[in-house]
């Protein structure tokens, strides 16, 4: 696939077996801590005496009825993982209580792969430490997550690894093109889509000058105001529009 993703612009500089192994010891890292969830919340426990339906698990839990559709996602999860298994849309049952997954050596290798990956898991370690607090509805998820703006302006940066492949990946394919005049971002988060790469890309196309205004979309306040600012801050002549996703 290298040789593939190569001919097609995409070289070793984006795809690589360190890139590729520092992206599957995440994936691995959340999978594990979905399965922990589930044993922390006392998911299999209750799949476990029978209380199969979603209904019965959040009421055997004493879970929240908003917790339910992230209690379907963990039943879901766990199911593909092949720890549960769904004889009807909504019955569950325990097909086999996966063993501990080990965590901490697996964000170890990862970080020693690609240091850079570091905000990767620590926004799976706080979300998942919220897990409990949601189901019991002493917060609300959304809430909470959004309060911690450092973790979210180290997530969605260039700097991260993790996130950053998705813009670097835009990036060559956006700056290649002949219509200039406009340049798009979706869920441009504080920015990171739209500064550096997209722009770079353009002028080393010698295309920066046509861009008249970028346009981009993004639902939460905090993150559209701070794209505004790192995109208007692209130089002279360089006009954001920023709006909210609908």
């Amino acid at each position: 696939m290298y040789t593939v993703l190569a001919e097609a612009g995409f070289g070793p500089e984006l795809f690589n077996p360190r890139q590729h192994r520092s992206a599957v010891l995440v994936e691995r890292y959340a999978r594990g801590l979905g399965l922990d969830l589930c044993a922390r919340l006392g998911v299999f426990d209750a799949v476990e005496k029978a209380a199969r339906s979603v209904d019965a698990i959040r009421d055997a839990c004493r879970f929240v009825p908003a917790f339910d559709r992230a209690l379907r996602w963990l039943l879901e999860h766990a199911r593909h993982c092949g720890a549960l298994a769904r004889d009807a849309p909504d019955a569950y049952r325990l097909v086999a209580r996966p063993a501990a997954a080990p965590l901490l050596p697996c964000e170890t290798r990862g970080l020693a792969a690609d240091p850079s990956y570091a905000p990767a898991y620590e926004l799976l370690d706080v979300a998942a430490d919220l897990y409990p607090r949601v189901a019991r509805g002493e917060v609300q998820a959304e809430r909470a997550l959004f309060l911690r703006v450092g973790l979210w302006v180290s997530y969605f940066s260039n700097t991260n690894g993790y996130y950053a492949l998705n813009n670097r990946v835009a990036a060559r394919g956006g700056g290649s093109g002949s219509d200039t005049t406009v340049g798009l971002s979706s869920r441009s988060a504080p920015g990171s889509a739209a500064p550096p790469k997209p722009s770079s890309r353009l002028r080393a196309h010698a295309a920066l000058a046509a861009v008249r205004e970028y346009r981009m979309t993004e639902p939460v306040v905090f993150f559209r105001r701070r794209a505004q600012r790192s995109s208007s801050a692209r130089g002279p002549g360089f006009r954001s529009r920023s709006r909210r996703s609908t």
